[in-house]
């Protein structure tokens, strides 16, 4: 491909990114990479860290191939991605991490050069016996991402042309796949924070990395790249477009067989004590610990232990956010 080709192909892939939905724009640029590359199936995937840095596929969308399947036979056989002091990729997919080590540029493999028995299983059942895969690290708040690429039949490996051409070209491809999902979540709701899209069959296929710690504190058990199960069951016995599930309230749309979902979390205020109203109105009023200690007759320790409950109670943090909280709630009762 010489560079009046590149170009050619990168202004398609670009114009495509704000005119067609989420599913068919995953079709189109894999349908299109396709004839470049020329693999059966291919992956774009997110990953968040969860406890302990245990990475999860937060979000995946497939071509060419069943991702329900793919994915539930990658956890069961291969298990999670974990980092190790931040810097070091714990997993069974030795081509995953190859490219965490070489981030932006292409790696591949034919599974038989591994001499791994759960892997070569792994990737006869899911057609993947040849893959190239770019990753892209997690950088300015975006999450980790992959893109892999998938051969089914042994002989027909990756060559070093062709991961040259995918030097040039994945870094794109993540970036239109990345701007698609934002520019079609923030059409719905204004914005793309705390939101996620998901298939019908809970398969989720964007989320806001922002929202992904979120959802691991209020879905400890949650698999993804799956919606937890039971806010998909409130979603799908839902017409209204919101539920509450505990402290987050969800709105959602249905639109090309899609769910678009944003979340919020509504704070449960606890009522304060008589004391402890008292020292969030001297709080307020810019005094310091000492000094309301002095004007209540109290030990600076105890006004310090109240005001942490006062933040605690009304889910704020400090004095400065306590003030603001006050001025308004001085406002609404004028």
């Amino acid at each position: 491909m010489n560079t009046e080709q590149l170009s050619r192909y990168l202004l398609d892939l670009y114009d495509a990114v704000p005119t067609l939905n989420v599913e068919q724009f995953t079709r189109h640029a894999f349908g299109h990479l396709q004839t470049l590359l020329r693999f059966d199936s291919g992956g774009y995937v997110q990953f968040s860290a969860a406890e302990h840095q245990q990475l999860r596929m937060t979000s995946a969308s497939a071509f060419n191939i069943d991702a329900e399947r793919k994915l539930r036979l990658r956890m069961e056989m291969l298990g999670y991605e974990k980092m190790h002091d931040l810097r070091e990729l714990v997993s069974s997919d030795p081509l995953i991490k190859a490219g965490f080590i070489r981030p932006q540029t292409a790696v591949h493999g034919n599974v038989a050069d591994f001499g791994d028995r759960r892997l070569q299983e792994y990737a006869d059942a899911t057609d993947a016996v040849n893959t190239l895969t770019m990753v892209l690290p997690a950088t300015n708040g975006y999450p980790l991402q992959t893109l892999s690429l998938w051969r089914r039949k042994s002989a027909a490996r990756y060559t070093s042309a062709q991961c040259r051409l995918a030097n040039a070209v994945l870094p794109h491809i993540f970036r239109a796949f990345l701007t698609n999902r934002e520019l079609h979540v923030g059409k719905m709701y204004g914005s793309q924070h705390h939101s996620l899209i998901s298939g019908l069959n809970g398969q989720i296929m964007y989320v806001d990395p922002a929202l992904s710690a979120l959802m691991f504190q209020h879905y400890p058990d949650w698999r993804p790249p799956f919606l937890p199960e039971r806010l998909h069951r409130l979603l799908l016995a839902d017409f209204s477009g919101v539920v509450q599930d505990g402290s987050l309230q969800v709105r959602w749309r249905q639109e090309h067989g899609l769910l678009f979902l944003s979340l919020t979390e509504i704070r449960i205020q606890l009522p304060l004590s008589p004391a402890e109203s008292r020292v969030a109105q001297l709080l307020s009023e810019g005094l310091s610990y000492k000094e309301i200690a002095r004007t209540l007759g109290n030990q600076p320790a105890t006004v310090r232990n109240q005001a942490h409950q006062v933040y605690e109670k009304l889910g704020i943090s400090g004095k400065a956010a306590l003030m603001r909280y006050w001025k308004n709630q001085s406002a609404s009762m004028h």
